[in-house]
């Protein structure tokens, strides 16, 4: 750029001096038309020059925005997989001890997937029953929370929350699906399969359709790409 800088300077110099001498001799007059006919086609050319160097200049910058894209994705996509991981691990690891506190009286452990709860079964681990062993309906006619198996369903229903949370986090791109799927598939598949009939009793009792809905989103997308199970003790226990 700067070479065509210094040759439109010596144009233009020459250009003022030939004036200058056609002043006094006019037969110079065609020299000047010559000179600037020059001028102009280097004039043209320097313009291509520039429009190619802007041409440049916007490939290096879009390069640059895709090359910075590209890096934010896979910072993005890293900090999905670590947050899917440490979700997954506390999820699970909470959900695994609050069952084992209430397994003896629900046998959730010995369960398969085929094996679901009955409403009527669930309501006779924690709810009132009177001295025959009948279930103690309340003014609305459902069934009353005992005040000392209440856990019980506590528990329950905090599996079956933290399950549908992850599931969101799946769908809403917050967290990496593949690895929810590894560590999780197989206690969320068993979770959804085994309170089925009781998440469709608590939708009932909310008025709330759209309960646990990514939950059974999920397992239902697995289901249909038929992944396979990778948690051993839901292996060991179909088998």
């Amino acid at each position: 750029m700067n070479i065509f800088k210094l040759l439109m300077s010596f144009f233009l110099g020459a250009i003022l001096t030939l004036i200058t001498l056609a002043i006094i001799d006019k037969t110079l007059a065609t020299q000047i038309q010559s000179v600037s006919t020059a001028l102009m086609v280097l004039t043209l050319i320097f313009g291509l020059y520039q429009l190619q160097q802007g041409r440049e200049s916007i490939d290096t910058s879009k390069k640059s925005i895709d090359d910075n894209k590209n890096a934010l994705i896979a910072t993005h996509d890293w900090n999905r997989r670590q947050l899917a991981i440490t979700e997954a691990y506390k999820t699970v690891s909470a959900v695994m001890d609050n069952i084992s506190k209430i397994d003896n009286e629900i046998k959730y452990s010995e369960k398969k997937l085929s094996d679901r709860y009955e409403i009527k079964d669930l309501h006779h681990f924690f709810c009132e029953k009177d001295n025959n062993g009948k279930l103690i309906k309340d003014d609305d006619n459902r069934c009353k929370i005992n005040p000392d198996k209440r856990y019980i369903r506590q528990y329950v229903v905090e599996m079956l929350n933290q399950y549908d949370k992850l599931a969101l986090g799946v769908f809403n791109k917050t967290y990496d699906e593949q690895i929810i799927k590894e560590a999780c598939q197989g206690v969320m598949i068993k979770a959804y399969k085994v309170f089925e009939l009781y998440i469709k009793h608590l939708r009932k009792y909310f008025d709330r359709e759209t309960l646990y809905i990514d939950l059974q989103n999920l397992v239902t997308k697995w289901e249909r790409e038929e992944i396979p199970l990778t948690d051993k003790r839901l292996k060991t226990e179909d088998s």
